[in-house]
């Protein structure tokens, strides 16, 4: 159940979502008398018999909206999430009343609502002061097997466009219990519209929705829409687009797209006209030495981080924006506001700017079809040689131009005096999101310890910033989730984050991971270093932690984002070989890539891993399969290199030092390549012979070492023919 009135949230500009109603002449005790629950009700824990909503449209936009709704409670968890009911409204533009609640409990008994059970409340908003109440009510007596209707009024007080009105509705009931949305079973949901005839509607329905019948009686248009047999919906995280799972219709008499760009350039055009002190402001932040992307760069950063994100909005509505010379004198606004005052400097400074409307992700996009205000939120775009570019302050943290994630590939109505109004803004690729992981081990005394050090670029460094910002709790969880980053035996120290507070900056996260006593005498024979890219994935995204059960509804993997991790196992000495227990991996999916890459140095190993994530939608049905595939890449990606003391192998520690500094040493090559045919490393071997021959092919011992090697690796015929020019060139062994 839902229609859109103005009001405000963290984003601002928010349209909440109200539902309405009237009465049906049968009775709740007509509707429940031949009630038995579906196997897919009992399932559900409540059903929705009855769920009826009227709109009446008073001449172009006085406007009132009656819902109506039956429900039977089937379980205790339906009984705690029905005992209270809220609707939130906006006050500035319309006034509520309960118009009607009662019970029919399990014996056949009628309670009715206690008039001290019912209070319009004010809300508690954080950063944003509004107009926005909630009509909450508490029913009595609500358990298993009883039911429950109620009826509530909206009315329009005044209307956000004069003369215009739009309303999208849908036919799920939505209820907000204390912890979650309810979406429960409809047996029977309709809607039914009263406006003048002669008003002009544009219409925009799905599939499921049947319109029962649209005619003209007295002046007065009347069209009826009814649904019956909804299922329910079980939210599920990562869903790309929840709105696509509802049934609904759409509404409005707006006839055209021109006609919200009119009446929404009068009023966000007019709030950004600039004052002297805002001139003043602008001619301080451009210096002559600056080109057009440096000028757009330190607005932007002046709005960012002088204008604090607060609404402002009480007895406003929250869709009018302040001017930009009350948001400048304020040093705070919201969204809107922010936008207003950026547009006004950003046109001072000569740069083309205008307002734009959007709703970010999950919200759902607006429909081009059907004229409306269906948005909440409002960005800039500006325009340097011709190319968009678009600009965000209002999330303080991100660096420019601050476009969180949500609004990626998503619809903006340009408020300008062009024809085309609707842009999809740009999404980011894998290599704009880059998380980077180093770690080096090092032995100190007893203590094997890892220089740990995290930089992060995009999407990630974006998050990071904004839960740093707006949860204090969220450092300590980092320095635990860090403590824990490569074993749960290690502790952690000197853990620093720094340019947290620098939109400018990159994030970087460092830290010290100690291992106690993994390097004592009695244990100095051998150690082992090992790893795999749980490390990354399991820190830094939520891929390890995707519930292991099958899903109803499309899965969103992600942002397009790179993992890049490099580990670096130190030798403890000469005297320690080190062997190479796994080796590289390559893994193509198509929904990531894998790879891991072994090089081994004179002074120890590195490894390097990349997982690259493709950011598919997932189909329901391959949701495990993916899940599956992710945890095979955990496994796949494991690693373990060992170092066992072998005094011998100082000596070819020696000679690999020789090449570093003189890769022309064909001698020490040489003997590299008989010491690694003593170990039966005869690949090695054959690499270290083919240079020499390569760059002195009459060296007659390096032929015949060749041949030594060929013969090893079965390659008979080269063998014979090694040998031969060996003898040619006169080398006896």
């Amino acid at each position: 159940m839902s229609i859109p009135v103005p009001s405000v949230n963290f984003l601002c500009l928010l349209i909440s979502l109200l539902f309405s109603g009237q009465l049906w002449s049968e009775t709740l005790e007509s509707v429940i008398a031949d009630f038995s629950p579906t196997s897919e009700e009992k399932k559900a824990g409540a059903a929705i018999l009855r769920y009826r909503v009227d709109i009446d449209v008073q001449e172009r936009d006085q406007i009132t909206q009656k819902f109506y709704l039956a429900v039977a409670i089937l379980d205790q968890q339906a009984s705690s999430d029905y005992s209270r009911i809220r609707e939130s409204f906006n006050s500035y533009y319309d006034s509520i009343k309960l118009k009607h609640a009662r019970l029919i409990d399990a014996d056949g008994r009628v309670r009715f609502l206690d008039n001290d059970a019912v209070q319009i409340k004010t809300n508690d908003n954080g950063v944003a002061y509004d107009d926005i109440r909630t009509l909450a009510f508490s029913m009595p007596a609500v358990s298993p097997g009883s039911f429950l209707e109620y009826e509530i009024e909206l009315k329009g007080v005044k209307a956000v466009m004069p003369g215009y009105w739009y309303k999208q509705h849908w036919f799920n009931s939505l209820h907000n219990s204390s912890d979650r949305i309810r979406i429960d079973p409809i047996r029977h949901a309709s809607l039914n519209l009263v406006l003048p005839a002669e008003q002009k509607l544009n219409i925009s329905t799905d599939g499921d929705v049947e319109l029962l019948y649209d005619r003209e009686e007295e002046g007065r248009r009347r069209l009826l829409w009814e649904v019956r047999n909804l299922p329910g919906i079980v939210l599920e995280d990562d869903v790309p687009d929840f709105s696509a799972l509802l049934t609904h219709v759409e509404l409005s008499n707006i006839p055209d797209w021109e006609t919200v760009n009119r009446w929404a350039g009068g009023v966000f055009n007019n709030a950004s006209v600039v004052n002297e002190e805002i001139s003043n402001l602008v001619s301080g932040l451009i210096k002559p030495e600056m080109n057009e992307q440096d000028k757009i760069e330190s607005i932007f950063y002046w709005v960012q981080q002088n204008i604090r994100y607060i609404g402002a909005d009480l007895k406003r509505g929250g869709i009018i924006p302040h001017s930009a010379a009350k948001v400048l004198s304020s040093r705070f606004g919201d969204c809107k506001d922010q936008a207003v005052l950026l547009v006004g400097m950003m046109r001072e400074a000569g740069i083309e700017a205008d307002q734009v409307l959007i709703s970010p992700a999950p919200a759902s996009e607006v429909n081009q079809e059907v004229p409306s205000l269906r948005f909440n939120h409002m960005i800039v775009r500006v325009k340097q040689e011709g190319k968009a570019i678009w600009l965000d302050t209002s999330g303080d943290a991100g660096a420019f131009p601050g476009i969180d994630p949500s609004l990626e590939g998503r619809l903006a109505f340009v408020i300008d005096n062009n024809k085309e109004k609707f842009f999809e803004l740009p999404e980011s690729g894998i290599d704009d999101n880059v998380l980077k992981l180093d770690i080096d081990f090092r032995f100190s005394g007893d203590d094997l310890r890892a220089d740990v050090r995290v930089q992060t670029k995009g999407v990630h460094d974006y998050r990071f910033k904004r839960a740093l910002k707006n949860n204090p709790e969220f450092r300590d969880l980092m320095r635990n989730d860090f403590s824990k980053l490569y074993s749960s035996s290690s502790h952690l120290d000197n853990f620093k984050i720094e340019y947290d507070d620098s939109p400018k900056e990159l994030l970087e996260i460092t830290g010290e991971l100690v291992f106690p006593d993994k390097w004592s005498p009695s244990k100095r024979e051998a150690y082992i270093c090992n790893g795999d890219v749980t490390s990354a994935l399991g820190v830094f995204s939520h891929l390890l932690s995707i519930p292991d059960k099958p899903r109803r509804y499309e899965f969103k993997s992600g942002i397009p984002a790179r993992f890049q991790m490099r580990t670096r196992c130190p030798s403890p000495g000469d005297s320690y070989r080190p062997n190479k227990l796994t080796g590289d991996v390559v893994i193509n999916n198509p929904n990531f890539h894998y790879i891991r890459n072994i090089a081994q140095e004179l002074d120890g190993v590195e490894v390097k891993q990349e997982f690259i994530l493709k950011g598919n939608v997932i189909a329901a049905n391959d949701y495990l399969t993916f899940r599956r595939d992710i945890r095979d890449v955990v496994k796949q990606s494991s690693w373990l290199i060992g170092f066992e003391r072998d005094d011998s192998y100082g000596a070819q520690l020696d000679l690999k030092r020789k090449l570093k500094q003189n890769d022309q040493d064909h001698q020490a090559r040489i003997e590299l390549a008989r010491q690694h045919m003593a170990e039966a490393e005869y690949e090695l071997a054959q690499e270290m012979i083919r240079h020499v021959i390569e760059n002195n092919p009459s060296d007659g011992e390096a032929h015949y070492l060749h041949g030594l090697v060929l013969g090893m690796l079965d390659q008979f015929e080269e063998s014979d023919m090694a040998f031969k020019k060996a003898e040619e060139l006169g080398y006896r062994p």
